[in-house]
């Protein structure tokens, strides 16, 4: 696997100016994000609405020279004796004991506070639990599914769980999170040994996921998330597997795994994007040697088949329940919403998609030529006030970029339901509890450590 990885980018000199332009684009944008970590700091204080606080450089700063300090004495460690090597053994031990930390913790989290989900994933559940029922009106205007088919598979996996576990299908779903949340870590190290040979790297990898606290709380978050990361980590596995051995196998495996992710949640769509980049760049690197070519085109044909999925699911459920396919609030929509002001954000919800769609009779092309004109309307805007768009921008950045706890307090405070308080440890984690405020500090820090570290490797 050492000898592939070189390969790839010593054996075609156009390839390493590219990969070359592509790391330092990539070390302009972590270094500003780093920068604005720094300065500033996002939060989530007041419903969805985002707050933009000055931060304590200082404390930062001094992370920064322990950072730098850290970096200086990897850099020379060659010149003093060599730590004892990690064995094999010890790096999945300790990939699993993070795994068994979180599945306890996490578990544990699910059964004691008890956060019945809200919005968008209660719409959802209900959408799957009226499928379950053999109620299709949720594909029918108005209903959920009908304005965003994207939800449709989530909707099929919600409608499963509430076939096995009934009323109880979104604490089904928290514990499938709180297992999928243990499985991250065994995944990770792997991808991290097969990357950077490194056992020690791989183990460390492992811990500083497990204390990184935001996913953590995703656990409660009844919108597979965390299940579709554990599958997309599962494909990415996989992908540098069929690099190293080729195997028909291990192609369709990989093309499983993501094609599940991507029903869960379409958001993982990106992985996908990036790993038929990688496939594709693997193919040409190799593309003189005949030997097996044929192996490696099929998984890139394979993976592009995988952007499919979400489109063949939607037919199937219509097939399956007699409702015609609907094409929804259109993706131009979501475009035109994210160059809007809004309440939360500039950038975020503010319910223009939805509403045009209602506006234009539940007609997908209407509502589609409505968000074109209403794009070219701020794209106008902007060329006009550059000064405009970038504030617009740069808040719309930093409030998705520079929050350092992914809105996953929003999680537990957006909840109508939950046991938060009966335990000293639920109050701690509620508004203005002392828990929650040495998370997010904590948490503020490590974003910065994680960014300069990023910044240091590319």
């Amino acid at each position: 696997m050492a000898e592939n990885n070189g390969t790839l980018a010593e054996s075609r000199p156009p390839m390493r100016g590219l990969v070359a332009v592509a790391s330092w684009l990539c070390c302009v944008v972590v270094c500003g994000l780093a920068l604005d970590s720094v300065l500033r700091t996002s939060a989530i204080l007041d419903g969805e609405v985002t707050s933009y606080l000055w931060d304590r450089p200082w404390w930062h700063a001094l992370l920064f020279v322990v950072v730098v300090a850290g970096m200086w004495a990897a850099k020379n460690r060659g010149q003093r004796p060599s730590a004892p090597a990690v064995t094999p053994w010890q790096m999945y031990a300790a990939a699993l004991l993070c795994a068994a930390i979180l599945f306890a913790l996490g578990l544990v989290f699910v059964l004691t506070a008890q956060v019945y989900p809200a919005a968008d994933q209660l719409f959802t559940l209900e959408a799957g639990r009226a499928l379950a029922s053999g109620d299709a009106s949720p594909l029918a205007a108005p209903g959920y599914l009908d304005l965003y088919p994207n939800q449709t598979g989530l909707a099929v996996y919600f409608a499963m769980l509430h076939g096995l576990f009934g009323a109880d299908d979104w604490l089904a779903a928290q514990i499938v999170n709180a297992v999928s949340l243990a499985v991250v870590p065994i995944l990770l190290a792997q991808i991290t040994f097969s990357v950077f040979r490194s056992r020690r790297t791989a183990a460390v990898c492992a811990v500083l996921f497990t204390i990184c606290t935001p996913l953590f709380f995703y656990t409660a978050f009844v919108y597979g998330t965390l299940t579709g990361l554990a599958l997309a980590l599962g494909a990415i596995l996989l992908l540098l597997r069929f690099f190293a051995e080729p195997q028909i196998g291990i192609a369709v495996a990989c093309a499983v795994c993501i094609a599940l992710a991507i029903l869960l949640r379409q958001n993982y769509l990106i992985f996908l994007v990036g790993m038929a980049l990688c496939a594709a760049y693997y193919l040409w690197t190799r593309r003189g040697d005949r030997t097996g070519f044929a192996l490696r085109a099929a998984l890139l044909v394979v993976l592009l088949a995988v952007f499919l999925v979400p489109f063949g699911a939607r037919q199937a459920v219509a097939d399956a329940t007699g409702m015609p396919a609907s094409g929804g609030v259109p993706a131009a929509a979501f475009t035109a919403m994210g160059m809007q002001e809004g309440y939360g954000a500039p950038g975020w919800w503010n319910d223009y998609n939805k509403a045009t769609y209602i506006r234009s009779g539940y007609d997908t092309d209407a509502t589609r030529a409505a968000a074109k004109a209403e794009i070219a309307d701020r794209a106008a805007a902007f060329r006009e006030n550059p000064g405009d768009a970038l504030r617009f921008y740069y808040l719309k950045s930093t409030s998705m970029w520079n929050n350092p706890t992914f809105q996953s307090f929003w999680i537990l405070d957006n909840a109508p339901d939950n046991r938060l308080s009966d335990t000293a440890a639920g109050r701690g984690l509620l508004p203005g509890g002392a828990l929650r405020a040495v998370l997010t500090g904590a948490q503020n820090l490590a974003q910065t450590f994680i960014l300069l570290c990023a910044a240091w490797f590319f």
